[in-house]
């Protein structure tokens, strides 16, 4: 028996992808890569809006039914809800999947959803309103309506089943990976220019930035020279505000969006990654800054301290002592640094998108009653 999987990816649009929707077609490009007899059960259809192939490889491709480019929220939320169902049903789909928060209530025998996190609920003050209000609205439905609920962090699971008792016993555990390999040795390293530390996000609230930007300014009236580097966009001026706030013109870089390559140049060479949020569904910088070779320093809160595993100094994010400390202990003893290097590296192969691809088939082959041979 093959059973027909629908991929939901409505939530995909032409421009940049989001931390979903990178999860959403990794998880698909790589499933669709799996050993034949890890896949032989399962064919594959991906509902996509007209102009968003650029997003996927040739693998891909041929199993992509496009619906029209759906503009703004409503029209999309109206699309996935009414048409969306009606459409699945007319493919035969077996299971509907949806990667991005929200499912239809309808469509298929199987609905299955990811969860990635509960922001709205474990910090609500952190989540702008209407995005706020949407989530009230369609996240609990989801939860009632879905046979199958992924999620990628144990502590996201946790807080789905503590907000949403409609999700407990549905609950099944992904976890995620780098999009980096891990590197096979110890990288060299630049040692001539002064010492800096790597934020990597679009700051948000939970990004915590102003508090890394206090922890450098603590150091700075300590005597040391520490320089700070962020990539990614300063949504609300945050980064910005802090600079100013604490004086720190001269210490703080800021790169933007970039590519690849100057991210990991900027990881090979800095001081440690700091990952100060104050909640993370899972915490992809704190994974791709182990495999890139650069000690870790991140929040002891929510996700991240079962994703860093023991390869990181973990930290207050509340408060910038906390992490002034820790950035301290690097500066000062170069043989934790490079133990916590290793460790990364080590903590780093425990994660594979092969890994989260299969764990995603076995599930959806369990709620179908099918045989499936993980990879």
């Amino acid at each position: 028996m093959t059973a027909k999987i629908g991929f939901n990816h409505l939530f995909i649009d032409a421009g940049a992808l989001t931390g979903p929707g990178y999860y959403a077609i990794q998880i698909l490009e790589t499933a669709l890569r799996l050993p034949e007899a890890a896949r032989a059960p399962f064919a594959f259809k991906i509902f996509a809006q007209r102009g968003t192939r650029h997003h996927y490889s040739s693998v891909v491709q041929p199993h992509i039914i496009e619906v029209p480019a759906l503009s703004g929220r409503i029209s999309r939320v109206l699309w996935e809800q009414l048409r969306l169902p009606l459409q699945a049903r007319r493919e035969n789909i077996d299971l509907l999947f949806s990667p991005g928060f929200v499912s239809p209530a309808f469509g298929a025998p199987i609905l299955a959803t990811t969860i990635h996190d509960m922001y709205y609920r474990a910090v609500p003050e952190l989540v702008e309103r209407y995005q706020r209000q949407y989530w009230r609205a369609m996240i609990p439905l989801t939860s009632r309506v879905c046979d199958l609920i992924l999620t990628v962090s144990e502590s996201s699971g946790r807080d789905i089943e503590h907000f949403l008792p409609a999700a407990r016993g549905k609950v099944v555990v992904t976890p995620l990976a780098s999009r980096f390999a891990a590197v096979e040795c110890p990288l060299e390293r630049q040692t001539d220019t002064r010492p800096y530390i790597l934020m990597i996000a679009n700051l948000t609230p939970n990004k915590n930035v102003t508090r890394v930007v206090e922890a450098l300014a603590i150091l700075r009236d300590q005597g040391r020279d520490i320089g700070f580097t962020h990539i990614g966009i300063d949504l609300r001026g945050e980064l910005a505000q802090a600079i100013t706030t604490y004086g720190m013109q001269d210490h703080v870089r800021t790169l933007g969006k970039v590519d690849d390559a100057t991210l990991v140049d900027a990881a090979k060479n800095c001081l440690c990654v700091v990952v100060p949020s104050l909640y993370e569904g899972f915490g992809m910088p704190a994974i791709e800054a182990q495999a890139l070779g650069a000690p870790l320093v991140c929040s002891d809160r929510s996700a991240l301290p079962e994703v860093a595993g023991e390869a990181a100094l973990l930290v207050n994010p509340e408060n910038a002592t906390s992490l002034a400390t820790a950035i301290a202990k690097l500066i000062d003893d170069p043989a934790l640094a490079n133990m916590m290097r290793e460790k990364g590296l080590e903590n780093v192969r425990n994660f594979s998108w092969e890994r989260t691809a299969s764990l995603t088939l076995d599930a959806f082959a369990r709620h179908l009653k099918l045989s499936h041979a993980s990879h």
